[in-house]
């Protein structure tokens, strides 16, 4: 509750949801409506959520960090990102939102690598 109350606060109101605990069945249906799954784990052993993410045709900004390192190509898939830095995370997410292009944005299905999806505009956490 404390991240949407900050949500609402910076004016996010229907642009990032909480959905808290999924089943199963539905992760692949709302990856697939994400435009970026970013994953800032500390440690990640096989980066499941990231492999999850890019199985639905959704980019990945990722930290640089043991499995998701495997998982999510530089610049191809998403993006890594060294270290904890918001200005570094906030860029790379900007960068492979750009890299979809806004003529992607909203039509509610993503639709492969860096550059040639089309999400839908609203983010899951």
């Amino acid at each position: 509750q404390e991240l949407a109350r900050r949500a609402a606060a910076l004016g996010l109101d229907g642009r990032v949801t909480f959905t808290g605990a999924l089943a199963q069945e539905r992760l692949a249906l709302v990856y697939s409506l994400a435009d970026v799954v970013v994953v800032p784990s500390h440690t990640e052993s096989f980066g499941l959520v990231a492999l999850e993410a890019l199985a639905s045709g959704t980019p990945v900004v990722a930290a640089d960090v043991g499995g998701l390192r495997h998982v999510a190509a530089d610049g191809v898939t998403g993006q890594l990102v060294a270290g904890r830095a918001p200005t570094a995370w906030a860029a790379a997410i900007a960068a492979t939102a750009r890299s979809i292009g806004p003529a992607a944005t909203g039509t509610g299905a993503a639709g492969g690598a860096v550059g040639e999806g089309t999400p839908s505009g609203s983010m899951a956490a």
